[in-house]
């Protein structure tokens, strides 16, 4: 599924399959695109993004030991040609986004693929988001299942390479937004379109190797700007 061996998280096979086939049940958001990975781990929709024929291919992941094997499951996974398209920033979403590292329309399409639940700050992210104005936003987000527009206040031990990334061993806090506070966010900020993947639509066999998208604790959502259709 796209990592080493010697990775240390190992989300089952079928699981990333579906996964994937989600985040690219649309190949044109992606090939031919500039794509921002926003919390790349280990590289896996990095590469895929490049197989998928991205134009170029630009990831922030602050944990050191991620940012490495992201750089090897390029080389290992990427033709030369490939991997030559991509560049890897081994510092924290806040700092490159919030610091002004790029600028208007240096991106297409922006991947926050398993991040946005992992901050307090998910507003000033899609105002960054936003401010880049590219054509795509795509999420593969949790979520706590609420049908009003509501955070759910989590706290989590940075140590645990799956959590939120702190430089302290201090339990750092998180907001889940529900899924109507999320379209909430983009429609307010940007004016944005939301369309909501339908996990339900696969086989019942299928859906069960995914419970906490089949349970609604985690939703694929794309989104695109006024005026734009996906």
């Amino acid at each position: 599924a796209l990592m080493n061996e010697d990775e240390a998280i190992k989300p089952g096979f079928d699981r990333m399959r579906l996964r994937y086939d989600a985040i690219f049940s649309q190949p044109h958001i992606v090939s031919g695109k500039r794509v921002l990975d926003i919390g790349s781990h280990n590289g896996r929709w990095m590469v895929a993004a490049l197989k998928n024929g991205a134009e170029w291919v630009t990831g922030i992941e602050p944990r050191g030991e991620l940012a490495a094997a992201a750089q090897r499951n390029i080389l290992d996974y990427c033709s030369d040609a490939e991997a030559s398209r991509h560049t890897l920033y081994n510092a924290t979403a806040d700092a490159i986004l919030g610091g002004g590292k790029f600028t208007p329309l240096q991106f297409d399409t922006i991947f926050c693929l398993g991040f946005l639940y992992h901050t307090t700050r998910a507003v000033d992210f899609i105002h960054w988001m936003r401010n880049l104005r590219p054509r795509y936003l795509v999420f593969d987000c949790n979520v706590t299942w609420h049908q009003d527009e509501v955070f759910q206040l989590k706290f989590e031990d940075p140590t645990s390479i799956g959590n939120a990334y702190s430089e302290n061993t201090a339990e750092v806090p998180v907001m889940i937004p529900s899924l109507p506070a999320l379209q909430s966010m983009l429609q307010n900020v940007g004016g944005w379109t939301t369309e909501i993947y339908d996990w339900h639509a696969l086989p019942a066999d299928e859906l069960d190797k995914v419970g906490d998208y089949r349970d609604r604790r985690r939703v694929t959502v794309l989104a695109y700007p006024p005026g734009d259709t996906a």
